[in-house]
């Protein structure tokens, strides 16, 4: 490797994620977003919100991640 590239290398290791932890964020973020909104917290709404389209792949996560998490037990008035 280039000896002018290696602290770059470094720095983009460190700072790049992987698709799933990406997803995970974003559907964590789209979810507390909504709930300051006071939206009804569905699976879908919050597709949308996290900017993955009407048909995602990330459907059975966020449902998973809405199962899983505080936001049900938390404030379950908003989660349909």
């Amino acid at each position: 490797m280039n000896k002018k590239l290696v602290k770059t290398n470094a720095f983009l290791k460190e700072a790049t994620e992987d698709i799933e932890s990406f997803r995970i964020r974003k559907i964590k973020w789209a979810i507390k977003e909504l709930m300051s909104q006071n939206e009804k917290i569905t699976p879908y709404k919050v597709q949308l919100y996290a900017g993955f389209g009407g048909k995602s792949t990330a459907r059975p996560l966020i449902e998973k991640i809405l199962q899983e998490s505080e936001y049900n037990d938390e404030d379950s008035k908003h989660v349909k």
